[in-house]
């Protein structure tokens, strides 16, 4: 793999899970409700659960920006991810698609489950484990490297942000035409 592409990937991986976790401590309370609300543990375990997701999350991200071991953090990061796109999977299958995915940045109820949900952390989970089964080239990385790298990470937070939107507006605009058309 180029060098620039697994910057980007590593980066990449860890702003996500590090912006992620913030806004889950953030909006803590919420959050927590959240965890209970996807009805996938017992009640008594949603206390300890919420704060391990947000650690858990916190500690890859941290571990992404710092450089440790590729494959131990990728394997890391893709079970959390399918575990996410488990636990919203369950919830669509069992009907339940007006619960929060808790995953927003900012407002933890931005956005409801959806099968794109689970596709994103599909997505992402692939982007995790194919860093982990390549290695990276071994040619010296410059300035150049390091622009593109930056632009790449510009680009592709635009890009997410941009289809984080998309996807609670169109909760939004269901809403609407049920309204409307009811």
């Amino acid at each position: 793999m180029d060098p620039v592409i697994d910057m980007s990937v590593r980066l990449g991986l860890g702003l996500l899970l590090g912006s992620a976790a913030l806004s889950k401590l953030r909006n803590y309370a919420e959050f927590r409700f959240v965890v209970a609300d996807y009805r996938l543990l017992p009640a008594v375990l949603v206390p300890f659960a919420a704060p391990c997701i947000v650690l858990l999350e916190s500690t890859l991200g941290l571990l992404w920006l710092t450089g440790w071991p590729r494959a131990t953090v990728a394997f890391g990061t893709v079970l959390l991810l399918v575990g996410y796109g488990a636990a919203i999977a369950i919830n669509l299958i069992r009907g339940r698609v007006f619960i929060s995915c808790g995953c927003g940045f900012g407002a933890a109820g931005a956005e409801q489950l959806s099968w794109w949900l689970v596709i994103r952390n599909a997505l992402l989970a692939g982007l995790a484990l194919g860093v982990a089964l390549t290695g990276v080239d071994a040619r010296s990385t410059g300035l150049l490297d390091y622009f593109t790298t930056l632009m790449v990470l510009v680009a592709s937070i635009l890009v997410y942000a941009a289809l984080h939107q998309l996807l609670a507006n169109s909760v939004h605009v269901g809403q609407w035409r049920e309204e409307v058309g009811g």
